[in-house]
């Protein structure tokens, strides 16, 4: 199987899992117009933001689904996931290097993924507060997750620098006598 073949099926798997996701974030928004009837004494302003922040959130949902499942070949070509391999095609026998930055771009994707279901519902549940129930949230979540999101997208970037510099760490502890055999 070919890099590419390997990073398309990869990102396909994360649109299906952002689904998934998605099922869970957008219709705790139902909630609100719920509330909204309940208060009549509302503004219809507040009607209207919070439809447009859910047509919004559907849209960035819809938008990173396409791309995921469907255009995927434009963010293997934008994020250059298939370049910097030093093999073809990806067999059973992986090179140390290209396991480290396959798992390290993994690790950053769960990240961002992860993070912005969750960034969406806090930046929600903010609004709700704030709009609908008077009183003032807190915003330590929102930033939580907004910084989750960037240090993943960052990994994800930034991959063969962390892989290199894994490496060095490892090649320099290797160096001063240190082994990966446990003393017990």
């Amino acid at each position: 199987m070919s890099i590419r073949t390997f990073w398309s099926i990869f990102l396909k798997i994360f649109g299906i899992w952002l689904i998934l996701e998605s099922f869970s974030v957008i219709p705790q928004f139902f909630s609100v117009f719920a509330g909204i009837v309940q208060y009549p004494d509302q503004r219809i302003y507040s009607f209207l933001a919070l439809l447009g922040f859910v047509v919004l959130t559907t849209l960035v949902y819809i938008a990173l689904i396409i791309g995921f499942v469907f255009r995927n070949g434009w963010i293997i070509d934008k994020l250059k996931l298939d370049q910097g391999y030093a093999e073809e095609k990806l067999d059973f026998n992986f090179s140390a290097h290209s396991v480290l930055r396959t798992v390290i771009i993994i690790i950053g994707a769960l990240m961002v993924v992860e993070s912005l279901p969750m960034f969406l519902k806090q930046l929600y549940y903010y609004y709700q507060g704030k709009h609908i129930f008077q009183h003032e949230p807190t915003v330590d979540w929102i930033i939580f997750y907004f910084l989750k999101g960037v240090i993943g997208y960052l990994i994800v970037s930034y991959n063969r620098g962390i892989a290199r510099f894994i490496e060095k760490q490892t090649k320099s502890d290797d160096n001063h006598g240190k082994s990966d055999q446990i003393d017990i």
